[in-house]
């Protein structure tokens, strides 16, 4: 559905016998999320409108704030080589560095992490202000990413995680479907846009780049002679409300920045060895998460765990609820220090409820999603809401949001918390390392995100240790 989405094999199940619907594969490239007064849109270039089709090949590039529209397709038809993509890349950068401090343009991208509301004013106020601003509008939105090259280079993994989530706060568009990030060092990582599609689909996009991708047979780019295949600055036309909105979304850019603990750290081992203690590997991993958080902070959080649902057209995603009550059995009595074959039992059946729990959400037999529903459609009908979807136990939020992507190479990625006190964890699960990308609020959660990771790993090795004792 979009103009690349078809030289992926569809997404089938782990057993390689039920297809699994590959619609979101339409919403990789070429889509945009546009600020609405009331709800957002979501914007997709139509390839059936010339105009639309020939700028669909292509990617808009930000360099130092700067952004630039860049062709991909050369004018027989044909897709740029490496090179002459290189020799495009290597313009804006020499554009960008010889540029007059008049000339450069305003960091109007700052206004797509302001609240929707805000933006939408500011997104029309530029539309109305000129065709120009309208067009780079439609050049962003029409184009089928956003690449975006970074000076600065990461020391560790934990750097390198900030910067693909947010940066500078200016120099992505968030509302974009997807963006590629080239930092200084020469490494890339992609910041994607959640509203429309999972983890797992662009997942296997870039499984599927880095698989394929061929050495470049020139160590220098190439640059077209061509004017109309030449990077293009996007200028805009401001005004003082424009203006004042940019600065502002600069300021409260910063300022939520500065509030996110965010770490990154491999595991020495993986599903491999899990898989011979004869556990399944996510259940192990929940279940460690749940020890993690009864030994440091006591309790039993409130946890979601994503299912996918995309054994059903169009299906998104739905909950599984990890802290089951042979969950918490399992926790308690492991931050009780119980005996091995006590905890060895307790973990047993834990898992196994982990592992029915989850294979029903994915054939829709959650409760999350269908409550969901039954809650919106109160609300459109225009009644009042059922006193259930009032209660504290409905409203609740969830403590530790957690998520795992299933990837055939070493990534990782990850995601804010969806409470000021909890954690956002994401895992990649390979064979040789488990990556966990863990979130937290400065301020809110205590301890905070990495020696959370400490508490995941020490439990992982304990019941690592109990199962093979």
């Amino acid at each position: 559905e979009s103009s690349y989405s078809h030289l992926l094999c569809p997404f089938v199940s782990a057993c390689r016998v039920v297809p699994l619907c590959s619609r979101q594969y339409g919403y990789v490239f070429n889509v945009c999320r546009h600020p609405g007064k009331d709800t957002d849109v979501r914007v997709r270039a139509d390839l059936s409108k010339k105009q639309d089709g020939l700028e669909a090949c292509s990617t808009i590039v930000c360099y130092q704030d700067q952004w630039f529209f860049v062709p991909l397709r050369n004018e027989d038809g044909s897709i740029m080589t490496p090179e002459q993509i290189a020799g495009s890349l290597a313009k804006v950068r020499s554009v960008v560095n010889n540029m007059k401090p008049s000339d450069r343009q305003p960091p109007i991208s700052t206004c797509t992490t302001m609240d929707r509301t805000e933006w939408s004013r500011i997104f029309e106020a530029l539309k109305a202000r000129s065709n120009r601003n309208e067009e780079n509008i439609r050049l962003i939105t029409n184009s089928a990413l956003v690449t975006t090259m970074d000076d600065t280079p990461a020391q560790d993994m934990s750097q390198s995680g900030q910067l693909y989530m947010f940066g500078d706060g200016h120099s992505r568009w968030f509302d974009k479907s997807l963006t590629l990030i080239i930092n200084g060092d020469g490494r890339i990582g992609w910041n994607l846009e959640h509203s429309v599609s999972d983890a797992p689909v662009p997942a296997r996009m870039i499984d599927y780049v880095f698989e394929n991708e061929q050495p470049a047979t020139a160590a220098e780019g190439i640059s077209s002679s061509n004017p109309a295949l030449q990077p293009r600055l996007l200028v805009w036309d401001m005004d003082d409300k424009i203006t004042k909105g940019v600065d502002s979304g600069v300021k409260q850019a910063a300022a939520e920045m500065n509030k996110l603990h965010l770490h990154i750290e491999q595991t020495a081992w993986g599903k491999g060895l899990i898989k011979k203690l004869k556990i399944s590997p996510d259940a192990f991993i929940q279940m460690a998460m749940q020890v993690a958080w009864t030994r440091t902070r006591g309790g039993h959080p409130n946890t979601y765990e994503s299912a996918l649902l995309r054994y059903f057209a169009e299906g998104r995603t739905e909950t599984i609820r990890s802290c089951t009550p042979q969950a918490s059995l399992f926790a308690s009595a492991m931050a009780d220090g119980e005996s091995k074959q006590d905890c060895k039992k307790l973990l047993q059946e834990a898992a196994k409820t982990h592992s029915k729990n989850s294979r029903e959400a994915m054939v829709g037999r959650g409760a999350d999603r269908h409550l969901f529903g039954l809650m919106i459609q109160s609300r459109l009908n225009g009644g009042q809401v059922p006193e259930m979807f009032q209660t504290e136990a409905y409203q609740q939020g969830f403590e530790l949001s957690t998520s795992q992507t299933a990837c055939r190479l070493s990534m990782a990625g990850g995601f804010g918390p969806t409470s000021f006190s909890g954690y956002g964890v994401s895992y990649f699960v390979q064979e040789e390392g488990i990556t966990f990308t863990i979130t937290s609020f400065k301020g809110g959660a205590d301890p905070e995100a990495k020696a959370f990771y400490n508490a995941i790993w020490q439990a992982m090795q304990d019941m690592k240790d109990m199962l093979q004792g």
